[in-house]
């Protein structure tokens, strides 16, 4: 495979790098492959990120049923739950 590109594989030559490493996902940082620290370092993220979806959600779907309070607060309940979800599913990857 030839990855060409600022950061990706460039050497300072101005050559691309050739290799046949298929496992290129895995960050420098975590040796062993497991994800384990790639996964908590975003888990705080995952969990706004599905709080502030869900409440979104929430809100345009109170203002349509004409109750903005009882849409944010489902909507927030929905989005802890969508924050749990990633986080699970990004701890659970090899």
């Amino acid at each position: 495979m030839v990855r060409a590109g600022p950061g990706i594989g460039l050497p300072d030559s101005g050559e691309a790098i050739v290799t046949d490493d298929k496992d290129t996902d895995r960050p420098v940082e975590d040796p062993g492959g497991d994800g384990a620290e790639a996964a908590d370092e975003g888990s705080g993220s995952a969990l706004a990120l599905g709080i502030a979806l869900g409440t979104a959600f929430g809100a345009a779907f109170g203002l349509a049923l004409g109750n903005l309070a009882m849409g944010v607060g489902v909507g927030i309940a929905m989005g802890v739950a969508l924050g749990v979800g990633i986080q699970a599913q990004r701890r659970s990857k090899p």
